[in-house]
């Protein structure tokens, strides 16, 4: 009974069979196509995928040398049929730990998954590259946590990986789609809506450039302080009509020249409007009410003695002296140079100006 269990050394695998060739280790007999054990297994659904040891690529497996590193062992049963029960870990490797519920997956391409008693959980790839759930954000690298002290990653360390995810539906083509690339680019589809809701604070630093497209309607809501800082040029274009409403103050406050361009009319509305500094005009002014001034008004004619002059259309009352420095005209009578008639010496009064 005893001679039908054997302590063996897998050499090579063949995973399409699920099956693999060993070396006893006691008598150093050779078995070929011993098929491997599964915890569960049908035709359509189970576990698959034997990892091949060291020896796999020698083209005489059984004679090759061992690689203490990579080398395999299993327990087989020959009562006719020889079968593979299961692994045996070597007594010196790099996957055994002393942790209460360490839990280890590692594959021959250094990828690993693990998962401690607390619950957190890594997935982790030789790159660097990793998914992680877990009280801390920082990849918990496993050097020198093993029993052995032996864990080192040492293949694909130049991979470049992608990182996709993608939902589908009723097998269709994927209607949202997140893709990093190696170079840290983020590319995010989505066909449906987008709902975003946060109850703390959003802060977002772009060291690039900032584009962004809305085809229908944007709306955007703040019930707090808004506060928008551009240290450099800032662009905006807006191809239909713009609408906004502040239900507080508004200040703009700029170090250097504002510039507002219409194509049409700029219409404004507001109970008092008030201007600190030079005030210039280029082109006709309207005024359809009425116009205080508290200081001086003055006119210069424009370059080629061409205006400077002003037309009131009703009438003008100055509560002080009214002064023209050339002359002063009041119904085609000048009042520098005008003359009157019947002029006689006594206390009579002359005639009208001419």
């Amino acid at each position: 009974m005893k001679d039908m269990f054997a302590i063996v050394r897998i050499v090579s695998a063949h995973p399409e069979g699920n099956a693999v060739d060993v070396v006893n280790v006691r008598t150093g007999a050779r078995t070929s196509g011993v098929q491997v054990l599964c915890d569960m297994a049908s035709a359509t659904f189970g576990s698959s995928g034997l990892m091949a040891p060291s020896e796999q690529d020698d083209p005489k497996p059984f004679d090759a040398d061992l690689d203490p590193a990579r080398v395999m062992y299993g327990l087989m049963i020959d009562a006719g049929v020889p079968l593979l029960l299961g692994f045996l870990p070597p007594q010196v490797s790099q996957i055994l730990f002393a942790d209460k519920n360490r839990f280890v997956w590692r594959h021959p391409s250094d990828l690993y998954l693990t998962a401690q008693d607390n619950g957190d959980v890594e997935l982790a790839h030789p790159s660097g590259t990793f998914l992680r759930i877990a009280a801390t954000a920082p990849h918990e690298d496993l050097t020198g946590k093993d029993y052995d002290k032996k864990w080192a990653i040492a293949r694909n360390l130049d991979a470049a990986p992608w990182i996709s995810l993608a939902v589908a539906n009723a097998g269709a083509a994927p209607h949202t789609t997140l893709t990093i690339d190696p170079n840290g680019n983020v590319a995010f589809y989505n066909a449906g809506n987008v709902t975003w809701h946060t109850h703390g604070n959003v802060t977002a630093q772009v060291d690039g450039n900032l584009a962004a497209t809305v085809n229908g309607t944007a709306n955007v809501h703040v019930v707090g302080d808004t506060t928008v800082q551009v240290d450099g040029n800032l662009s905006g274009t807006v191809n239909g009509t713009t609408t906004l409403h502040l239900e507080g103050a508004a200040t703009i406050n700029a170090d250097s020249t504002v510039h507002l361009t219409a194509g049409g009319n700029i219409t404004s509305s507001a109970p008092t409007w008030t201007h600190t500094g030079l005030f210039n005009v280029i082109g006709d002014t309207s005024i359809l009410g009425n116009l205080s001034v508290m200081g001086g008004i003055s006119g210069t004619a424009a370059p080629g003695g061409a205006g400077g002059s002003a037309t009131f259309s009703g009438d003008v009352t100055a509560a002080g002296t009214v002064t023209g420095t050339t002359d002063v005209v009041a119904a085609g009578k000048s009042g520098a140079h005008h003359t009157h008639g019947g002029v006689e010496t006594g206390g009579g009064n002359t005639a009208g100006p001419n």
